[in-house]
């Protein structure tokens, strides 16, 4: 295996404080202000805490360990929590530095457990990643203690934390006072290069630092830790899924170490690394488990459920597998988890061990794209790789013998009013990334089909392939014409175009029977993935005048003129917004050159902003359409809001979803945009996104990019969300302001925002001057992009190494141009492409 040469780490090992360390508390951590200002007090963002009598929240004025306190009496199932705002920059914190944390606790029932403190980070609106602390015991509990989380790293670029006092059994009552943060960065160690081991990896301790989740019945036979018969040689703890599912629809079973710093870890964003997993088949000879890697940010990850390359052995002996994984380069922690998923994992009885890797990166693996796996159904046991979806199992059938295309085959029944679905991928999402695609990128599904049973409509589509993903994404139409009258086998070819968003980077693909062939039975048989082959990668150069000047601010224009008399100037070169871009290049050259500099004046392209004229110029689309609510109270500011709600019922096995948007904004590419909206959340149930996006759109309606966030404001309190500096990609002629919500495809999920004041602002040109410029023999570089790669130029003088030159620049689908100046000796350049 070849190894790179490691980066210099700074990791999270030592606790050595400064002496002079300062404890900033939270807004009001003290609680001295009354009836708990700065914090909102709710049974969650996500759920709610039980049948019961719910959750008990009281600020208290005295008796706490300084005064006032916060209470939280929990008596039912469920959790319950308090969270308060602050800045990094109030907290006297530096992004990317570890600190240690702190709140004083108290049962107040008397001797027993205390409480843990949830910790959230935002980039503006969004939350970006979370943790929760947990700290030893103080005593037994029932007297005011000063309980401190250390070691936590606050990851780069957070703009703001979310302090979240979490309750989560019951019964308790528990009291918090005096909550905040040592400003003073830890002072930390490297870890040592080489092999590290989770904590508790080995199960040494049984499952200390280890959580477990699953949906079958039997849950407690499901997991165990037993203190002897580890790796290696049968010795030392170790971890134990037997996963009986007992017909249970869509089973699972994992456990999950805590969300882990990387640098804790002495792991480098962006670097590649081998973790390994010992395993075992405690049932003797046959299958070993998965691994899942998780990570607080997925950028261009697939989220799959990893399987070992190759079996070693039988498995029915202590093997150590490993895992080759890249690490996002916007990512701060990650989690270890074993997983067992689906119908084909029913009966696995796997242990695990030793959980870890090396901090040493290797060289990334060729990229090749994933495939659905087991996509003839001929692999064993009967229907591993794909998970059921149906209310009723025996709408879904694998079939034996020689009647498939060529041999075994599964089928699927469209029962009225009910569903059936089988999904790939154990009904995981993968990342299109993943699959070798871009966002934009056409693809096409290949599968066999042929009608086993007809259904009422025999000139209804036959069958195909659902492609479903977050916010209440689903491709359109994946339903080909029948061929023939369906009775025998034929292969079909469904093409799709992956969506555009950000936040729709990702999908779970599935097998359907035709929607309308109510009580038609469909067969299935060797389902791929196709896509296109990549034209190859090019850029080029060219020599003429560079034209640089000094800018004055990210609120002006600067336009690059030429002339040949030093009279009458033409433009070259676009027109340029902000202070990021310095210089226009020319490439037929001039005797005379100026900037003509241009401040900017806010122009607002949103009609009825704020829904004071109903809905006029909105469009209200999805299951449930948002509605309009005209209450003063329920506003943010003026008379109406509009409201988005979505639900699903007891028995729901589709997702619903809620869609507002507003088209037709007239833009241009040189446009620097402001957008903002004030978003109220009434309700958010744990599988129910909240998305925003800004749509830029090509003259005949194409989409080329998209602007995306998250709606995760706080519950209950009106907050503005705010994107500065958007900059619409070359060819832009108008925008789609859109926001939806979704649930997922699952029973009794429900959530609620309301939306008010959408506002995306174009500076329109004010006054102009002529500003000092200068002229330079210089070069350059262009070279075509693709929406979702990004790109780094770079230059050398030797071609031995290369540096940085600019910025990185994120691809549109578009041509990306750079320039530099020549200057002795040689010069040479290259263009690395992400994905």
């Amino acid at each position: 295996m070849k190894l790179k040469t490691p980066s210099l780490l700074m990791c999270l090992l030592g606790t050595a404080l400064s002496a002079h360390a300062e404890f900033v508390l939270a807004p009001n951590g003290d609680f001295s202000t009354p009836g708990g200002a700065e914090w909102t007090a709710g049974p969650s963002e996500t759920n709610g805490a039980g049948p019961g009598g719910g959750p008990v929240f009281s600020f208290p004025a005295a008796d706490g360990n300084t005064g006032g306190f916060a209470q939280i009496n929990l008596d039912t199932g469920g959790f319950a929590v308090i969270f308060a705002d602050a800045s990094v920059e109030s907290l006297g914190l530096t992004a990317g530095e570890t600190y240690n944390f702190g709140m004083d606790m108290k049962n107040l029932n008397g001797p027993g457990a205390v409480a843990k403190l949830k910790l959230e980070f935002f980039i503006g609106g969004g939350r970006v990643s979370e943790r929760i602390e947990v700290a030893p015991l103080q005593g037994d509990g029932s007297s005011w203690a000063t309980y401190t989380f250390t070691n936590v790293l606050v990851p780069l670029g957070i703009e703001s934390i979310r302090f979240v006092p979490l309750v989560d059994s019951s019964p308790l009552n528990i009291g918090f006072d005096n909550i905040g943060v040592d400003n003073t960065p830890v002072v930390v160690d490297p870890p040592p290069m080489g092999d590290f081991l989770a904590p508790n990896g080995d199960f040494s301790s049984g499952n200390t630092s280890w959580g477990q989740d699953t949906n079958v019945p039997n849950a407690p036979g499901v997991f165990s830790y037993p203190g002897g018969g580890g790796s290696p040689n049968d010795v030392g703890g170790h971890a134990a899924i037997n996963f009986i599912t007992g017909g249970t629809a869509n089973p699972y079973a994992v456990i999950f170490s805590d969300a882990l710093s990387l640098s804790g870890l002495g792991l480098v964003q962006g670097e590649t690394y081998v973790f390994t997993v010992d395993m075992k088949n405690l049932d003797g000879p046959g299958r070993v488990g998965k691994v899942k890697f998780e990570f607080d940010q997925v950028e261009d990850n697939d989220n799959r459920d990893r399987e070992p390359d190759e079996l070693i052995g039988d498995g029915g002996s202590w093997q150590t597998y490993e895992f080759t994984v890249k690490i996002p380069s916007n990512a701060s922690t990650i989690k270890f988890v074993p997983v067992l998923a689906g119908a084909g994992d029913s009966n696995l009885n796997i242990g695990y061990d030793n959980i870890g890797g090396s901090n040493i990166p290797v060289e990334p693996p060729p990229f090749v794209p994933v495939q659905i796996p087991n996509p003839g159904f001929e692999l064993e046991p009967v229907g591993v790789d794909w998970s059921p979806f149906s209310p009723l199992p025996s709408y879904i059938s694998y079939v034996e013998g020689d009647t498939g295309n060529p041999s075994r085959f599964v089928q699927l029944t469209d029962v009225p009013e009910e569903f059936a679905e089988l999904k790939a991928f154990n009904g995981a999402e993968v990342t299109f990334a993943s699959l070798g695609l871009a966002p934009g990128d056409p693809f096409s599904v290949q599968v066999d089909m042929k009608i086993i049973t007809p259904g009422s409509d025999p000139t209804s589509p036959i069958g195909g392939i659902s492609v479903v993903g977050p916010a209440g994404f689903s491709a359109p139409d994946g339903f080909p014409a029948l061929i023939g009258d369906g009775s025998t086998w034929e292969t079909y070819t469904i093409d799709f175009t992956t969506p555009t968003g950000a936040e729709q980077n990702r999908a779970s693909f599935g097998l359907v029977p035709g929607k309308r062939l109510s009580g038609a039975t469909v067969a299935f048989d060797n389902i791929q993935i196709l896509v296109a082959p990549q034209a190859p990668f090019t850029a080029a150069i060219e020599q003429g005048t560079v034209v640089t000047w000094e800018p004055a601010g990210a609120e002006f224009t600067y336009q690059a003129q030429k002339s040949s008399d030093g009279v009458t100037y033409t433009d070259f070169g676009p027109l340029i917004t902000g202070d990021q871009v310095t210089s226009s290049f020319d490439a037929e050259g001039a005797a005379f050159y100026q900037v003509v500099e241009s401040s900017l004046e806010p122009f607002e392209l949103v009609t009825n902003p704020g829904f004071e004229d109903g809905s006029n110029s909105w469009s209200l689309q999805g299951d449930t359409p948002p509605q309009l609510v005209m209450d003063p109270a329920l506003a943010d500011e003026g008379n109406n809001s509009m409201r988005m709600a979505v639900l699903t019922g007891p028995t729901a096995m589709l997702p619903d979803t809620s869609v507002l948007q507003q088209a037709g904004l007239g833009i241009l590419p040189t446009d620097v945009l402001e957008f903002s909206f004030s978003a109220n959340i009434e309700n958010r149930d744990e599988p129910v996104v909240m998305n925003y996006s800004i749509k830029w759109r090509r003259e005949n309606g194409e989409v080329i990019s998209s602007a995306d966030g998250p709606i995760d404001t706080p519950i209950g309190v009106w907050t503005q969300v705010t994107r500065t500096g958007l900059v619409p990609p070359d060819g832009t002629s108008t925008a789609i302001i859109e926001f939806s919500i979704g649930t997922g495809a699952g029973p009794d999920q429900s959530g609620a925002v309301r939306i008010d004041n959408v506002s995306l602002v174009v500076p329109e040109m004010g006054n102009s001057e002529i500003i000092p410029a200068t002229s330079a023999p210089g070069v350059q570089v262009s070279w075509p992009t693709k929406s979702g790669s990004s790109y780094q130029p770079k230059v050398s003088t030797t071609l031995s190494g290369f540096t940085n030159l600019g910025p990185v620049i994120e691809g549109d689908g578009t041509v990306k141009t750079i320039s530099d100046l020549i200057s002795p000796p040689a010069k040479f350049y290259e263009i690395d492409e992400t994905p």
